[in-house]
């Protein structure tokens, strides 16, 4: 159990390290070769994501860890999450496991560098009632 509570504090030199502008994370994820990890929570990542990023939750410690055993630390990987705080964790904790290149995107989803895919719902017209007004409203939106 101390390993683990090792391993999630800050102890990794950072040289493996870069926290990169949006434009230089941009041309690192279109790299075949490099994996995009998003480091947010389930929940935050249905409700959009990057194209092609998988989900890591990295407060789920556990699952956080197993799913990084399956990557090559040879191989570069890019993280992000909504502010950065979390991108930073997970850098860290990549860094003490040895993983040789990770980039951070510095402040994270907030730049608003991305348009991430979100779900498109069926039908194309949401109906609002509201019922608490005389009459009763209905407003139309088109998706």
């Amino acid at each position: 159990m101390n390993h683990l509570i090792n391993l999630f504090k800050s102890r990794a030199s950072n040289t493996n390290i870069e926290v990169v502008e949006k434009s230089e994370f941009k041309k690192r994820i279109a790299s075949s070769d490099v994996k995009v990890i998003d480091v947010r929570t389930p929940l935050e990542f249905n409700r959009g994501h990057i194209e092609g990023a998988s989900n890591s939750n990295v407060f789920n410690k556990n699952k956080f860890l197993k799913d990084l055993k399956s990557l090559n630390k040879k191989k570069p990987v890019c993280v992000y999450c909504q502010s950065g705080n979390r991108s930073r964790m997970a850098s860290k904790i990549m860094a003490d496991l040895e993983f040789e290149r990770v980039y951070d995107l510095k402040g994270a989803m907030q730049t608003g560098v991305f348009r991430v895919p979100a779900p498109r719902y069926n039908p194309s017209i949401l109906v609002l009632l509201l019922p608490l007004l005389e009459p009763p409203i209905v407003l139309h939106f088109l998706i």
